[in-house]
């Protein structure tokens, strides 16, 4: 049998409120009832707040031996607040976890318990499936009704857009100043999302001029490693990064290999996927699923089949915070780059696998923003070039963003900048709307900032 996966459970606090106190029926079959047809488990309830609602995990036995998992929570008012589905074809266990803070009555062959509960689901690879549900005294504890071995507290660091001129192998002082306070606040990860080096270089088809384009690409990543790459690595931070156009632009080969070249090796994660890293690739970090994306062109994402089938994994779904990042973004922020943005169906997809957040450069114009469900942060840029969000004049200032998962939540979501990088962007001083995005924030995504402890 394969390692257990876990799947996030329900989400009914986000919109409920909270759950303690509440008070929860789980109706199940007995104890090891074989399932050879569509099975249905339900819980119900009422939050503290005296709303009610129930979640419905649904699992449906397949020809060739695949289990289809899904399930959904709902409101009093038939509000949709989650639904997911998953498919393995080979024996795998399924442990589905209600929180230890809500009290809960189990139901187990007719035989009532109460305590926090499990169900579990045992594939047997041949279209069978056992079913069980543990109570206290028969399961393992866990904290605060998250997964065992789970990180619960995660601080990620984004950065972006760092190149300066065509050709560039030096990095300024905003550069500097974000990689000195990435040190001293020791994230657990930081992310890049492209545009690292100032390639993108005319004269490819040239054969007499390849060789000194090489050299130049080469020097370019070594300047970059030697600014960014390797301080944080020095100070323990993993650095994760998604190509930009100037990386590794698809129409230009030798840049996508040279790139290939500069990051030979995945960052100190659980790799999900690293298959064509570092162009894209699937990891977990601290109970956090992340995504990276091969999104160096507008329009169509190339491997879109391959994100949506990452994102119905249940690796991801066992996750859940689920984080993408890459260098287009989904909508502009820029009025110089008003179409150089990736097709809705990238968005669809996001919204469709219920995607926390989504984190894009390449405008060098910082938004919080969120369309279509889907949370998106448009990066400012450490290097040359800032620009004015849409329909305003004042360049957006160089910050880098850092978010923090509290709890098996997305509690956070902040721009710093200044000279030292320590200073807050207020969204108060940021539009309410721009384009299509609305400020996130306004949209129903808070942004709850935990200070650092001194």
């Amino acid at each position: 049998m394969t390692s257990p996966h876990v799947p996030p459970r329900p989400r009914v606090a986000s919109r409920l409120g909270p759950l303690l106190g509440a008070v929860l029926a789980l109706a199940a079959p007995s104890a090891a009832s074989e399932l050879t047809a569509p099975t249905t488990f339900e819980v119900q309830g009422t939050t503290t707040e005296g709303a009610s609602f129930r979640a419905t995990l649904r699992v449906t036995p397949r020809a060739g031996g695949a289990v289809a998992l899904e399930r959904e929570a709902r409101a009093a008012d038939g509000a949709i607040t989650r639904a997911a589905g998953l498919g393995r074809q080979e024996p795998y266990r399924v442990e589905v976890e209600l929180p230890r803070e809500v009290g809960v009555v189990g139901v187990l062959g007719g035989a009532a318990a109460g305590g926090p509960a499990r169900l579990v689901l045992e594939h047997d690879g041949a279209g069978r499936c056992r079913s069980r549900v543990l109570v206290d005294g028969r399961t393992v504890s866990v904290a605060r009704g998250q997964r065992p071995g789970v990180t619960t507290d995660l601080d990620v660091a984004v950065i972006s857009d760092l190149n300066g001129s065509y050709g560039s192998t030096s990095y300024g002082a905003p550069v500097r100043a974000a990689v000195a306070a990435l040190e001293a606040a020791r994230p657990d990860l930081v992310l890049i999302t492209g545009d690292m080096v100032a390639g993108q270089l005319p004269g490819w088809n040239v054969v007499a001029q390849r060789a000194r384009l090489e050299r130049t690409c080469r020097a370019m990543w070594r300047a970059f490693h030697a600014a960014v790459t390797a301080p944080l690595e020095a100070a323990g931070i993993p650095v994760a990064p998604a190509p930009g156009n100037h990386d590794a632009s698809v129409w230009r080969a030798q840049e996508r290999a040279l790139y290939a070249e500069a990051w030979p090796t995945p960052p100190a994660v659980e790799l999900v996927d690293a298959s064509r890293y570092p162009f894209h690739y699937a990891f977990v970090k601290g109970g956090v699923f992340f995504l990276a994306l091969d999104a160096t062109r507008a329009g169509r994402l190339a491997d879109l089949a391959w994100v949506e089938a990452q994102l119905a994994s249940p690796r991801a779904q066992a996750c859940p915070v689920r984080i993408a990042f890459g260098h287009l973004p989904l909508h502009a922020t820029a009025d110089e780059r008003r179409d150089q943005v990736l097709d809705h169906g990238v968005e669809a997809v996001f919204a469709a696998h219920d995607l926390s957040l989504y984190v894009a450069g390449h405008h060098h114009a910082y938004y919080p923003g969120a369309c279509g469900g889907v949370r998106q942060v448009v990066m400012a840029c450490l290097g040359g070039g800032p620009r004015p969000l849409l329909g305003e004049t004042t360049r957006s200032p160089r910050s880098l963003v850092r978010l923090q998962v509290r709890g098996g939540a997305l509690t956070a979501v902040e721009a710093f900048g200044g000279a030292a990088f320590d200073a807050r962007v207020a969204r108060e001083g940021l539009p309410r709307r721009i384009g299509a995005l609305t400020r996130d924030d306004r949209a129903g995504f808070p942004s709850r900032w935990t200070p650092e402890s001194p």
